[in-house]
């Protein structure tokens, strides 16, 4: 995610809220992305009230996971499986009014991202920007 961010041209000043539960390996594999982008925020680490400190793993959490990512300027869902959390967002914001949504074509990235961990890292950046723009970025798609 933070590799096709920064392709996409969003740099270490961009705030990025991170609507998840406990991550399998925690900060293991948080910290390259850490490292690309410092401002990560999620609704444990949020400015909050005692109130959501004693719920961060209860309803109150998710409600905050949902109205950041409602409200937000971007939206990307992260996860390709069954999701109603992001189903009901991405919903949502199309029907207010196309609020914009990156969505990674997985399929056409695996090529891009297999040859960048065999070293072949030189036209990375165009060949992301290039699969991303071709899905109409951040634009109304049709369902299939």
């Amino acid at each position: 995610v933070g590799l096709i961010l920064r392709a996409m041209g969003f740099d270490n000043s961009t705030r990025i809220y991170l609507a998840a539960g406990e991550l399998f390996g925690g900060d293991r594999f948080m910290k390259p992305f850490r490292t690309l982008f410092p401002h990560l925020e999620n609704h444990s680490s949020v400015e909050h009230t005692d109130e959501l400190v004693e719920n961060t793993r209860g309803l109150l959490g998710s409600a905050v996971d949902y109205m950041v990512c409602l409200l937000s300027d971007i939206f990307m869902p992260t996860y390709d499986g069954p999701s109603n959390f992001a189903n009901n967002l991405l919903g949502y914001r199309l029907y207010n009014g196309f609020q914009a949504t990156i969505r990674p074509d997985r399929k056409a990235l695996a090529l891009i991202f297999i040859n960048w961990e065999k070293g072949r890292r030189e036209s990375f950046d165009e060949a992301v920007r290039h699969v991303m723009l071709k899905k109409n970025f951040g634009r109304p798609h049709q369902r299939v």
